[in-house]
Formats: C-alpha cells, structure tokens, sequence
C-alpha cells in the first residue's frame, strides 16, 4: 500500500509492475531486464476467459542457452477480487503501463517523466533504464518505504521459488518450468525443509515397511533462508 507502489503516478505504476514481474515469473536479478521490449510479454486468455501475462519472447540467460528452445516462462493471472490492483490490467496493453510508455522509445522499462498530468498520454521518457539502475531496483525501493532492511532483487526469486511460495506446494520439474532453473541441483538450494517435515518422511517409509497407510503431510512449516545475493 506504500506510495512508492501506487498505480497512479509513474514511479509508482512502474516500481508495481516491475515487482510483479519479477516475482510472478521468479526473474533472476539481472536476467536483461535492460533488453526487454514491449512485446517481451504478452497477455494470454484460458478457456474459461481469465486473462493472464506470459513470457512471449526466449531471451539468451544463464540458464537458458541458445540450444535449448522451450520456452520458460510463468504465468501471471488477472485478479477478479482486487481489480484496483490487478496484475494484468496495470500491464495490459492499451490500459495502463504499457500504454503510457513513450512510444518513440520499444523497451520495457523507462525512466518516468519528473512533470506529468495524470490524463497525459506518456508518463515515461525516450530514456530506458539500464542494467545498473535495474540491478538496485529494490535496494533503491528497501530504503525508500523503508523496509524492514534492505533488500535486493534476489531476494524476491528467492521468495517465489523457495517454501514461501511455490516451494510449498508444487514439484521440482514445475517451478523449473516457471524459474528458468536447468537442474534441481541449483533450485534445491532455495528449498528448505523442517524437522516436522522430515519426521513425516521417516514416518511414510516406516508405514510402507509394515504396510499401512500415511497420514496426510502437514503444511510446510519452512522459511525462506537468510542469502546473499550476487548483482
């Protein structure tokens, strides 16, 4: 709710879409945030009608080379609950962000315009940020609101990736489909389990051996590990 995330001044609606971004489709620090264009995502539609934004263009990372085709890339659903604040219409093309960017300037995010109207048809100049800009994004965003200590971007794949989110609930192959991760090896290091958690492992193998059945697991009483990221 801080100011600094409102959808309604340009610092504001970029600062929101940009956390979106990275934390719905679990982006690597600095994964060419400064080469994305307009058409890197796109909005997508289930059968059902929700809409959602999607990943539309591979870009050549770490973990994903140039041999390797399939396309990475989560999957960012609209929120019918909290309209105000939804996910895909503040991204959506022709509504909000991407509407307001200059449009003699094609990548994805620019610096905001220190004068505007809020009815002007571009908040943002013919001026794209860059890598090292990008790369303080939530240290800048830590201090300013403030947080509880600062942060980095890091710091919120590591909260998409690991038990705090999807970690609690969904298998290994799946959030490597979302992340961009190439091996288990390198995502295992985001997941933490408890000594709950393994005492009910011990226990499935126990039952198996004498041939009753499991309890259903308990929710995941982990937490997200104490890192260091590297910029």
């Amino acid at each position: 709710m801080s100011v600094y995330l409102t959808p309604n001044t340009p610092s504001g609606l970029l600062n929101r879409v940009q956390m979106n971004i990275r934390l719905f489709f679990c982006r690597r620090a600095n994964e060419n945030f400064d080469q994305m264009t307009k058409s890197t995502f796109q909005i997508g539609k289930y059968p059902d009608g929700t809409r959602y934004v999607y990943k539309s263009e591979d870009e050549l990372t770490k973990n994903h080379q140039e041999k390797q085709k399939a396309l990475i890339t989560g999957h960012m659903p609209e929120d019918k609950i909290n309209s105000d604040l939804c996910p895909v219409r503040l991204y959506e093309l022709h509504t909000v962000y991407t509407s307001k960017l200059n449009p003699s300037n094609n990548r994805l995010w620019q610096y905001p315009r220190d004068a505007y109207q809020y009815g002007d048809e571009s908040w943002y100049q013919n001026r794209p940020m860059g890598r090292d800009k990008l790369a303080s994004f939530l240290k800048c965003l830590s201090q300013k609101v403030p947080l509880s200590q600062v942060y980095t971007n890091h710091s919120i794949r590591v909260t998409g990736v690991s038990t705090c989110i999807l970690g609690q609930g969904f298998s290994m192959p799946q959030i490597m489909a979302v992340s961009g991760h190439r091996s288990t090896s390198s995502l295992a290091l985001y997941q933490r389990v408890s000594d709950t958690e393994k005492q009910q492992m011990g226990n499935a193998i126990s039952n198996k051996i004498i041939g009753q059945e499991n309890l259903p697991m308990l929710p995941s009483t982990s937490h997200t590990i104490t890192h260091t990221a590297i910029l």
